[in-house]
């Protein structure tokens, strides 16, 4: 996954989840990720964190994959708000966002993701 606008990779071993069971199921039972990890969840305009036991960033994106919210430190059993418009949720590691200096406006890419 890349920030176009940045030039910057924001996560290289992103997966998709596009069912409806994948999307609900998230992150619930895994553990803290590296860096390079991201799931990207579609179509979705709103995450939660019920269950989870640690705090992700998370971008929401519209068709055109253009960031429309930048969601940092989202914390466990915390709800992300609604981003009417958006198309896909991004779920990063924490400070992915800040360390990619990824903002509101910025085009996302999703090249390649891991299970296309």
């Amino acid at each position: 996954m890349y920030n176009r606008t940045r030039d910057v990779v924001i996560a290289e071993d992103a997966k998709h989840a596009r069912g409806l069971k994948d999307r609900m199921v998230g992150l619930l039972g895994s553990e803290e990720w590296s860096d390079s990890d991201g799931l990207v969840l579609d179509p979705c305009s709103s995450v939660h964190m019920f269950g989870m036991q640690y705090a992700i960033d998370v971008l929401f994106t519209g068709r055109d994959g253009r960031v429309l919210r930048a969601v940092c430190s989202l914390g466990p059993w915390r709800m992300s708000p609604v981003v009417w418009g958006a198309r896909l949720a991004i779920e990063l590691p924490l400070g992915r966002v800040a360390s990619t200096g990824t903002c509101v406006g910025d085009e996302v890419m999703l090249e390649p993701l891991e299970n296309e």
